[in-house]
């Protein structure tokens, strides 16, 4: 894995949440557990750059490197652009 992240914020609206991380760039999405792929078009790697899942505490965020960091930039930007006030822990 890589660098895990647990962003929380009030209030937590799962549909809302949805529509701003697809929107964030190009991303593969499963309905099945709400979790998100990103990887750069550009990318050599098989593995995306970071994923993110919605869950009931907040929105987990795993940067595995390449690009992750600018994926949790534009999602941190597009979180505290939304609902204000934002939280980003260490996920354990």
């Amino acid at each position: 894995m890589g660098i895990e992240y647990l962003i929380q914020f009030n209030p937590f609206e799962s549909a809302e949440v949805e529509k701003i991380i697809s929107r964030l760039a190009p991303c593969q999405e499963n309905q099945k557990d709400l979790s998100f792929e990103f990887k750069k078009p550009d990318s050599s790697e098989d593995r995306p750059d970071a994923t993110v899942k919605l869950m009931s505490e907040g929105v987990y965020f795993c940067d595995q490197g390449g690009h992750g960091r600018e994926f949790l930039g534009k999602l941190i930007t597009a979180m505290i652009s939304h609902f204000g006030a934002v939280t980003i822990q260490e996920f354990e």
